[in-house]
């Protein structure tokens, strides 16, 4: 049984560390999902969908919490279905949120004015008092056909929000909902800091790019990776939503393909990019996916052309620079090797939390593409910290990092008579590790590689070649060290 619960444990750790990053809270999607393969890949990245309706399509009602997303209910306009909002919250008993009307200053939307809406807002108050919900505040937006009352057309969302709450200051709105199309994301943030006087947090539930042009999808993208950066790193954004899912006519801005259960490349840069979990710590010799960063500054994140599913972090320029998390588990010598690819010689500068440095040169590919791989050593403190790499140059992508043990890292002189938690046997090329507890067990040759890893309280090791090899075991929070001699 110990044995039992001791490898559950560690395939639970494993699975975590492949799967890397979790799934950020905040990221969502604007549409009326319908297939189960649309659901499931959109939520490789999204956490939470809406449809601007008071329940989702019947089609996937009953199976979406089963891919980890969310549903916010909302009630579009002053005539929504309460019979079967209700009907829907008490069979979907881990809803938490409701959506208010959406776009009520739009004539050709909700159609409400603040007094309209003050006068509604009570039933959404019962409705989320009977079913312990949060509700959020009306999406409002800039209009062009706006609604008037009392000789003021509320073109603008805060005017109406304010004469919301003037005719209503006890409303529970427990968090304020907005659209925003803004063609850059310092525009968004000037637009969002307006909405701070509420003291409430916000719903960014609809936002994609427009700067009055048709915008390619290139651009649409790169937006989204900048607007996604502000909004996960500003405290004040409580979840948010691209528009739209599927845009039939609008390829540009859409998430899905036409295709179900296919992403765009769009798609694939919304649902893969960072999450910016500060909580995940990259392992070492394990590739670091670049686009899974913890912070950065300058740089996007690109579709490969040959397979746009393969994300890479591109458009880098000089001063551009991207923080990872790691975990080490050792302190020592390592080595850091990074894919690039560059149109003329670059470099970066790699800098470790407690001031460590090394400068890793990219020569010229030959193509934004044209991947090569490249290194240098650096010296790391043993525990969690953050790792940034600055580039010196620009005209560079980067694929991804792995911070690889070397021989200086692996040894670590140990007592020889030290009792150790676990007995050893090797019978030529096949080594034996057997203990009560459980044991991580990593085998280097002398040039510093990792050859082998085996994990369990019962592993067996097989070296492939002749030769002296290091034993690194992990067990119960200290670590061992073994020389061994390999005869074929």
């Amino acid at each position: 049984m110990k044995h039992s619960i001791i490898f559950l444990i560690a395939f639970c750790l494993l699975s975590f560390s492949l799967n890397g990053q979790t799934v950020s809270p905040k990221r969502g999607v604007g549409y009326n999902l319908s297939n189960s393969r649309d659901a499931r890949e959109l939520a490789t990245g999204i956490s939470w969908f809406y449809n601007w309706g008071v329940q989702p399509s019947g089609l996937i009602s009953g199976s979406y919490e089963s891919y980890g997303l969310d549903y916010a209910p909302m009630t579009w306009g002053g005539n929504f279905d309460e019979t079967t909002l209700r009907n829907f919250l008490t069979t979907h008993p881990n809803v938490k949120y409701l959506l208010g009307f959406n776009e009520p200053n739009f004539l050709s939307q909700s159609n409400l004015t603040p007094s309209q809406v003050a006068d509604l807002w009570p039933t959404l108050e019962q409705i989320a008092e009977d079913f312990d919900l949060e509700l959020v505040g009306p999406a409002l937006n800039y209009s062009g056909d706006a609604v008037s009352e009392n000789g003021i057309t509320y073109y603008d969302p805060v005017d109406f929000y304010d004469d919301f709450f003037a005719l209503y200051p006890e409303a529970k709105v427990d968090y304020i909902g907005i659209h925003y199309y803004m063609s850059n994301e310092s525009q968004l943030d000037e637009h969002i800091q307006r909405l701070y006087k509420y003291g409430k947090k916000i719903w960014l539930t609809e936002f994609n790019m427009d700067n009055g042009t048709d915008e390619t999808a290139d651009q649409q993208r790169d937006y989204a990776v900048k607007a996604v950066h502000y909004l996960e790193n500003n405290s004040n954004i409580f979840r948010y939503a691209w528009f739209l899912g599927r845009a039939d006519g609008y390829p540009s801005i859409s998430l899905l393909d036409e295709t179900y259960g296919q992403l765009t490349a769009l798609g694939y840069v919304y649902t893969k990019m960072s999450s910016y979990d500060a909580s995940y710590f990259h392992q070492v010799n394990t590739d670091i996916p670049a686009e899974q960063y913890l912070n950065m500054s300058g740089i996007s994140v690109c579709n490969l052309s040959t397979d746009v599913s393969d994300v890479y972090v591109g458009y880098i320029d000089g001063e551009d620079w991207i923080d990872y998390n790691i975990d080490v588990p050792q302190g020592g010598e390592y080595e850091i090797e990074i894919k690039a690819a560059a149109t003329q010689v670059a470099s970066f500068r790699v800098t470790a939390e407690d001031g460590a440095t090394t400068l890793i040169e990219v020569p010229n590919t030959g193509g934004w593409e044209t991947w090569t791989s490249v290194s240098n050593t650096i010296t790391l403190q043993a525990g969690q910290s953050t790792l940034r790499l600055k580039a010196r140059t620009g005209g560079v992508n980067l694929d991804n990092i792995v911070i690889k043990t070397t021989v200086n890292t692996a040894i670590s002189p140990i007592d020889s008579t030290e009792e150790k938690p676990y007995k050893l046997c090797q019978s030529h090329h096949k080594i034996a590790l057997d203990s009560d507890d459980l044991l991580q067990v990593e085998v280097y040759d002398l040039g510093g590689n990792l050859v082998d890893y085996q994990e369990g309280s019962s592993v067996m090791c097989q070296l492939k070649s002749s030769g002296l090899f290091l034993l690194k075991v992990r067990c119960n929070g200290e670590t061992f060290v073994e020389k061994v001699v390999s005869r074929l």
